[in-house]
């Protein structure tokens, strides 16, 4: 006879994993009337982990591939007594295919149960349960689908209570807080919503917040109709000191993962709090639709605002501080913009998925500028277009405070969108409207020529360009020809001929201040081989680096030659144009004569 208390027992020992099951477990069923002459003889490990779904008869020994899981299995054994291996292969089956258990008759065709089957349903870890002879099948089955069809019934009703709330809640035009408080109260725990960068959207106690850090430990417990439920532990507070395990269930929107529902729990959840996450995550999915789809309208006509100012492309002054103020603006006060560009952006333009990237890259960015914004201002106007972001930033008491925002941001790029350029270019301070589209246009400038005149740097204020300022904007080439010193034309031409590598080793030979020990680590070649280079660069040129004046004149001949070649769209157009100029009649020089001077 099975003992309630071992029942008990059990189902107390398996609270933690029951709820991960859809349906009624065997440990409840196995409490049912019906039972109450009945043994459980092997498979005991397994009965906490057990959900059953429904019950048939084993008519033949292959009912094993009919089944679809969760099914308790009656049987006499009549297809299979005889031979002992076709009862373990029936075992074995029967637990690949999840089956419930195997309710076993004893008296007609077998007096006991083999011992077989019990070792089996041990190994197999399948629950063998033994019934008395005098019992009917039907007393068995009738009890199990009656039990099985009144908590199904239970459990629709239930899901239309939480339909009908949810459905209500949204018709009142409830916010993400609402819904939180109403998930709340139908399963009775705490409940964060909370979005893809940790931003806690919506708690019902704030001592779950905010989030510091999830864990890489995803466990998969249910797929509850549409809605997945994972088990995952969270490390919560400022330093992330308190470690809390949460059942997860990831919001859809636009076929992305764009929030999680967090329901704190130290095990799993019922079949009936399911039901209620599932019921809010849709109509959590459903609000983000919504306000992406507001945040959008919104957005845009920001954009075409801000893109009017910064080109000047407004009628009134007066029509655009009106405007400004209906979106609660004042940039009648210093700014300064911010150019946040995408590098490299012509390679995603060549398909369907490129163009997915670059929109992923894109919103990933404007979320990290605005999580970060929260640490530094409340004022930071945003504009996105296209694989460029235009900050306003409001400048206050200090000024150091723009490059700052900047350095961090361009850290958190680096550290989240790992493998992505992107440049950030600051303008000078902006006093008001009309002279905001002057900062844009340094920030542009500080953008496209900040990797010319700093190298590697990938912040580059207006101020850091120096000299280099007037260089920029100089359209004409024979201007800016003026500057480049007549020994880098000699030593153009040189290399050019020869492919020695000359002009690239000066570069970083005057980038190190002369250290030609660095130049060498620089280039993986061998010092002498620096040194023999330099020597052939003074020759052709005909110059001594030790004259200042001199080194600024290469120097500022070697930013020029870059200028030239970004001026133009491609790397093709900018060799072209550095060829014009380097090539022109007026600087061209017979290379033999240039060897016989060194001779």
């Amino acid at each position: 006879m099975i003992d309630k208390d071992q029942v008990s027992k059990m189902e107390k020992q398996s609270s933690k994993r029951r709820s991960e099951g859809v349906g009624m477990t065997l440990t409840h069923i196995l409490k049912l009337g019906c039972f109450k002459e009945s043994q459980l003889i092997a498979g005991e490990s397994a009965v906490n982990s057990i959900v059953v779904k429904g019950i048939t008869i084993m008519e033949a020994p292959d009912i094993a591939d009919w089944i679809k899981g969760g099914e308790l299995i009656l049987t006499s054994l009549y297809p299979v007594y005889k031979d002992e291996e076709k009862i373990r292969l029936l075992v074995q089956r029967l637990a690949e295919n999840k089956a419930a258990g195997l309710l076993v008759k004893v008296g007609r065709f077998i007096e006991e149960m083999p011992e077989i089957l019990i070792k089996a349903g041990n190994e197999y870890e399948l629950p063998i349960i033994q019934i008395a002879g005098e019992v009917k099948y039907v007393d068995i089955m009738y009890p199990v689908m009656n039990e099985l069809f009144n908590r199904q019934l239970m459990l629709l009703e239930h899901y239309r209570v939480c339909h009908d709330r949810f459905v209500q809640l949204m018709l009142r035009n409830g916010s993400l807080q609402d819904i939180a408080e109403e998930l709340k109260e139908l399963i009775q725990r705490p409940v964060l919503i909370f979005d893809v960068d940790l931003e806690v959207l919506a708690c019902t106690d704030d001592e779950f917040t905010p989030i510091h850090k999830i864990l890489e430990n995803r466990i998969c417990l249910k797929e509850y109709g549409e809605c997945v439920l994972y088990r995952q532990q969270i490390w919560l507070g400022e330093e992330g000191k308190n470690l809390v395990e949460m059942i997860l269930a990831p919001a859809i929107a636009f076929h992305q993962e764009r929030a999680y529902v967090g329901v704190v729990t130290g095990g799993g959840v019922t079949e009936m709090e399911a039901i209620a996450i599932e019921t809010a995550v849709t109509n959590i999915s459903l609000e983000l639709i919504k306000k992406a789809a507001v945040a959008e309208v919104e957005l845009k006509y920001q954009n075409e605002l801000i893109d009017e100012i910064i080109h000047q492309r407004y009628q009134s002054i007066e029509e655009v501080r009106h405007r400004t103020r209906d979106l609660g603006w004042n940039l009648d006060k210093p700014h300064k913009v911010m150019v946040i560009q995408l590098q490299d952006y012509q390679t995603l333009l060549t398909d369907e998925r490129g163009l997915n990237m670059l929109k992923d890259y894109m919103d990933r960015m404007l979320r990290i500028i605005k999580r970060l914004a929260m640490h530094y201002t409340s004022e930071l106007i945003i504009s996105s277009k296209s694989f460029r972001i235009v900050v306003l930033y409001p400048v206050k008491n200090k000024a150091s405070d723009v490059q700052s925002f900047a350095e961090e941001l361009h850290q958190c790029f680096t550290r989240e969108l790992i493998g992505v350029n992107i440049c950030v270019g600051i303008g000078m301070e902006s006093l008001d409207i009309e002279s905001m589209f002057k900062s844009y246009e340094q920030a542009m400038d500080s953008v496209h020529f900040g990797q010319i005149i700093q190298q590697k740097k990938k912040v580059v204020t207006y101020e850091e360009l120096g000299i280099y300022k007037l260089l920029c904007h100089m359209e004409d080439a024979d201007q800016l020809r003026q500057f480049i010193h007549p020994g880098l034309e000699r030593l153009y031409q040189y290399d050019q001929s020869r492919n020695n590598e000359l002009m690239e080793t000066l570069e970083v030979y005057l980038n190190y201040q002369g250290n030609a020990k660095k130049t060498a680590e620089k280039m993986f070649i061998h010092y002498k081989t620096v040194m023999y280079r330099i020597k052939r660069i003074k020759e052709v040129m005909g110059v001594d680096f030790e004259n200042r004046q001199v080194k600024l004149e290469i120097e500022v001949g070697l930013k020029i030659l870059h200028i030239l070649w970004n001026k133009k769209g491609t790397t093709e157009q900018g060799i072209k144009r550095i060829e014009e100029v380097l090539t022109d009649k007026k600087w061209k020089r017979d290379l033999s004569k240039v060897d016989n001077e060194i001779s």
